[in-house]
């Protein structure tokens, strides 16, 4: 299969982050959490939540916020800054198809544009069924340009390319 893999950008954010396990169910339950955080602390959401990769079966969820408030650490809430920074993309994801996909072109991404973080799933919707992968890079390799397709190993069913 092939897969359309894109030049993007990462934007500079403020977040505020809980871990979780790497499920839908508990997914939701953490965005909820953040977002019950954010609203009792006075704290202004600035946009959907998303989640940050931390190895197969686990992860963070981040929420988009203002940045006025701290968390306290007991809350079990973090807050994170992070600068602009290049990444590619692959959009039109299932999340049910994400581990699979990450295995599938991490190596080859790693080469081509040397991985600078964890990737994340930034989903279309708050209920996470679908969304973009963004892997955080060091370069954008020059076939990046304009969409590419790299080649899969094997199929992974309803992937857009």
């Amino acid at each position: 299969m092939q897969f359309a893999i894109s030049p993007s950008t990462i934007p500079a954010r403020r977040t505020i982050s809980r871990e979780c396990d790497l499920s839908l169910a508990r997914i939701v339950e953490a965005a909820t959490r953040l977002r019950s955080w954010a609203l009792i602390s006075g704290e202004r959401i600035v946009g959907l939540p998303f989640v940050r990769l931390r190895g197969e079966l686990s992860c963070e969820v981040h929420l988009p916020v203002d940045g006025r408030v701290v968390p306290h650490p007991q809350t079990g809430v973090s807050s994170h800054e992070a600068p602009a920074s290049p990444a590619v993309s692959l959009r039109v994801v299932r999340f049910g198809e994400i581990r699979a996909l990450v295995r599938e072109l991490e190596s080859e991404i790693a080469v081509d544009c040397g991985i600078a973080g964890p990737v994340e799933f930034h989903p279309s919707t708050a209920e996470f069924t679908y969304g973009t992968l963004l892997w955080p890079v060091h370069r954008l390799a020059p076939s990046l340009g304009s969409a590419v397709a790299l080649p899969g190993r094997r199929e992974l069913s309803g992937v857009a390319s």
